[in-house]
């Protein structure tokens, strides 16, 4: 369990008064210890809805970290990050508690996740898919109650990403320049998880409602104090937090975390000046009951979160399918009422 001593910036996070972790802040930076384990952390708060806080290792300012010790926090229903700043060709997670976690806690040594983490990949404004890349997830503990969920846990592979079959996918969060740009996203309970019950990998969330792009400054006294080979030996012993993945194409990792090689689907985000949502945009002449390969026997009309992906495969079409009955749909951005079609004579 966590405890916090905190000020206005995480007032919206009550949950965690009955918990170990002490906040103190220094230049915008706020620094976060679990005093359960001793881990200490970096942390921001770019959200009053999304709390993160990472540890890295102690030459993480000379030489680039692969890897840190995350802290997460966020209003439900579910979160994202971005280890780039944006969406496209930067690695991203998704966090959402389990549908089988109610108030409650877990350390790693628990079979069940209170809350699932899944890594995504974005390589156009599109509906991000499973990353496959070289990384892994396991976690250390994890809580939840009616409002807010958090979990901590271990990322290796994370600051350094190549997106496996993709060419200019390659990235990096430089650690050794003191300073991260990293990006978030927040949906609120109206915006439900599907398919990712059992398997983080397979779930299915519609557009988030708030998004942006914060500028993380790395304390160089928590880094080089910390004692993180410490903290990853003690503390990590490898428990997956992606679910049960086996049955959509993930495999065992090394230590029980899952290596990702499915291709499954997050909503999409288009940024403004961040990190935001892009879902179907009307054509230039309304598909759907209007001009097509045959008229149309079933028609949709687009309400508030739908993206093309979503309505495709929720009625039983993939991608290529529903573009080809909805001739001229382009993805930037849906307005509300536009009318596709599901099925042509």
């Amino acid at each position: 369990m966590w405890f916090l001593k905190t000020s206005s910036l995480l007032g919206g996070l009550a949950f965690l008064a009955q918990t170990a972790l002490v906040l103190s802040q220094t230049d915008g930076t706020q620094i976060l210890t679990d005093s359960s384990t001793g881990i200490v952390f970096n942390s921001w708060n770019p959200s009053p809805d999304v709390v993160f806080g990472m540890a890295l290792p102690n030459n993480a300012l000379k030489v680039d970290a692969t890897e840190f010790i995350g802290y997460l926090s966020c209003k439900k229903s579910w979160c994202g990050l971005s280890f780039g700043g944006g969406m496209v060709d930067s690695l991203l997670l998704l966090a959402y508690p389990s549908s089988s976690s109610s108030s409650s806690s877990s350390s790693s040594s628990s079979s069940d996740n209170n809350v699932l983490l899944s890594l995504r990949w974005a390589s156009d404004y599109v509906a991000p898919q499973a990353y496959t890349g070289d990384a892994k997830l396991t976690e250390i503990s994890s809580s939840t109650n009616s409002t807010h969920f958090s979990i901590t846990f271990r990322c290796r592979g994370c600051l350094k990403w190549v997106q496996k079959g993709s060419e200019g996918t390659a990235g990096a969060a430089p650690t050794s320049e003191g300073f991260l740009v990293l990006g978030w996203c927040h949906a609120g309970a109206g915006s439900s998880v599907s398919g990712g019950e059992v398997c983080a990998d397979g779930a299915r969330v519609r557009q988030h409602d708030s998004q942006g792009i914060f500028g993380a400054e790395l304390n160089a006294d928590v880094i080089r104090d910390g004692k993180y080979d410490e903290w990853v030996s003690k503390w990590d012993t490898g428990k997956g937090v992606s679910g049960q993945c086996g049955a959509v194409g993930g495999e065992e990792g090394e230590g029980g975390g899952v290596v990702v090689t499915s291709v499954v689907t997050l909503a999409p985000h288009k940024p403004t000046t961040t990190m935001a949502t892009s879902v179907v945009a009307p054509p230039t002449s309304t598909p759907g009951p209007g001009p097509g390969p045959g008229a149309c026997q079933k028609s949709y009309t687009v309400r508030a979160g739908d993206y093309c992906w979503l309505i495709a495969t929720d009625n039983g079409l993939t991608l290529d399918q529903f573009y080809a009955i909805n001739p001229g749909l382009v993805c930037n951005p849906l307005q509300i009422g536009t009318v596709v079609c599901l099925a042509r004579r």
